[in-house]
Formats: C-alpha cells, sequence, structure tokens
C-alpha cells in the first residue's frame, strides 16, 4: 500500500488491517526508512569490479572516434 511506503500508517495485522500513524511515528518511521536506504546505497560486494562488454568498449571508442573527427571537420570548415 501506498500509505504504508509513505509512512502514514502501520499494519495492524499484516495484510489485514492498518492504523493511521502519529506523526512521532510517521517521523521515526522515516528516519528509519532512511537509514535502511543509506545501508543499502552503501552496500558493495568486496572484489567486484565493473567490466563492460568488450563489444560496447568498441562500440564507444569508435563513437567517440567519429564525434573527435565530426568536430575536426567542423573546425576546419569554419576557418
Amino acid at each position: 500500500m501506498r500509505a504504508i511506503e509513505q509512512c502514514a500508517c502501520a499494519w495492524v495485522e499484516i495484510n489485514v488491517s492498518v492504523r493511521d500513524l502519529t506523526i512521532a511515528e510517521s517521523i521515526q518511521a522515516r528516519n528509519k526508512q532512511a537509514a535502511e536506504r543509506e545501508l543499502l546505497a552503501a552496500s558493495e560486494l568486496p572484489g567486484l569490479v565493473y567490466k563492460p562488454a568488450i563489444g560496447a568498449q568498441a562500440a564507444y571508442a569508435m563513437e567517440r572516434r567519429t564525434a573527435f573527427e565530426a568536430d575536426r571537420f567542423y573546425v576546419k570548415a569554419i576557418q
């Protein structure tokens, strides 16, 4: 439920009934939710390194080379 995600309500019995949270409870729930998000964002797998696919690297290099050549052509054309 959207109200639970936004810390406006809490489950009394899970998937059965909910109740409105007080302002203090809502603030506490939001702080807990924010702390959990920070923990998830900061968690990394040690030793894991992202390496893009070789084909993607080659395509990116070709795209950058084409852009560089187009830029050089434009500079020469306006001189």
